[in-house]
């Protein structure tokens, strides 16, 4: 859903869109995937929210059938478990930059600011309505920003506060620490004019989103089944027209 890679630098970190910031749909001025990477990417994304299963069954990029461990994550198997339980999701968490600031890299110049606020939506709803257990970052239904720090362990509160008053998401406040960004400068210097900074009526907004991703994933056992089989039983993903993530989860209550 990011795109691209935890070391990515420079240039890189706009070229390497991901499904949730704008990968075949909106692509930025410097943006390098084919659609056939689009389309791999959109595979991976739902064999993530199917719970990275190994024996998960899905139809790939290419219309053929395919197993988890059959859909190639860089060279190794991108499903992997047994069971969803196995695996933690997220997009917005590890290391590395925020999903708001990774956002702020990656969306092209025509995505407004509105625009943005729903691709973070989108890329936490893969995490939060799909199986294996989710792990989101505190602050991302804040819109939280590092101000593009990648490593904020030396940064210090002013780069990792949260403001709960929902009044500032803490973007655009400095340049980080030269030792780990200074040759994502340039970069940071084009992109961060590029959309305005977002205000309490953008942070109320994700934050409703969020609640009602919270609010449907507890409405249904569905979304924790915890059994690779039962995923594998329930679990079907549905193509109606080829987009990047043009296909719709479907449960099977049983």
């Amino acid at each position: 859903m990011r795109g691209g890679g935890p070391f990515d630098s420079g240039d890189a970190l706009r070229q390497n869109q991901g499904v949730g910031s704008g990968a075949g749909v909106l692509p930025n001025e410097l943006a390098s995937l084919s659609d056939d990477q689009v389309r791999h990417l959109a595979d991976l994304t739902r064999l993530g929210m199917a719970g990275n299963l190994a024996d998960f069954v899905m139809i790939d990029k290419d219309g053929a059938v395919k197993k988890g461990s059959e859909i190639d994550y860089n060279g190794a198997p991108g499903g992997y478990a047994a069971d969803p339980t196995e695996v933690v999701n997220y997009v917005s968490k590890h290391d590395n930059q925020t999903l708001w600031d990774m956002i702020s890299y990656k969306a092209s110049q025509e995505a407004d600011l509105a625009t943005r606020v729903r691709m973070q939506a989108v890329s936490l709803a893969t995490v939060m309505l799909g199986q294996g257990i989710a792990f989101d970052q505190q602050g991302s239904e804040l819109l939280r920003s590092k101000s593009f720090t990648r490593d904020s362990y030396d940064s210090g509160d002013w780069f990792n506060r949260v403001d709960y008053s929902l009044q500032d998401n803490n973007y655009n406040v400095g340049m980080p620490r030269i030792s780990d960004d200074g040759s994502n400068y340039d970069v940071i210097t084009r992109v961060k004019e590029m959309v305005a900074t977002p205000g309490e009526a953008e942070l109320k907004q994700m934050t409703e989103f969020y609640q009602e991703l919270t609010e449907l994933r507890k409405s249904s056992p569905l979304f924790t089944l915890g059994d690779g089989s039962a995923v594998m039983k329930r679990v079907d993903f549905r193509k109606y027209r080829f987009r990047p993530a043009g296909r719709s989860a479907g449960y099977d209550r049983g």
